[in-house]
């Protein structure tokens, strides 16, 4: 599947994409266009979040805690 890779047009349903070089953003893709959206900040517990932000998440689409979170979608 290809991913986004920028602010504009996107021939993609809409829906939430992986940043492939950040785990920290993501995009949301709505009418046709994409825009890249940061994860919140979390300060609840640094196991959690050991950057401060929530990492996204490739199989549920969302910002859930880093140890939950498949970042397979990252560029090497």
């Amino acid at each position: 599947m290809s991913y986004p890779t920028g602010n504009g047009p996107a021939d993609l349903p809409d829906g939430n994409y992986p940043n492939t070089k950040s785990k920290y953003s993501y995009y949301v893709v709505s009418g046709g266009y994409a825009r890249l959206v940061d994860c919140a900040n979390c300060d609840v517990n640094p196991d959690n979040c050991p950057d401060g932000k929530l990492t996204f998440d490739l199989g549920e689409r969302v910002p859930l805690w880093s140890y939950e979170a498949d970042t397979s979608y990252l560029e090497s």
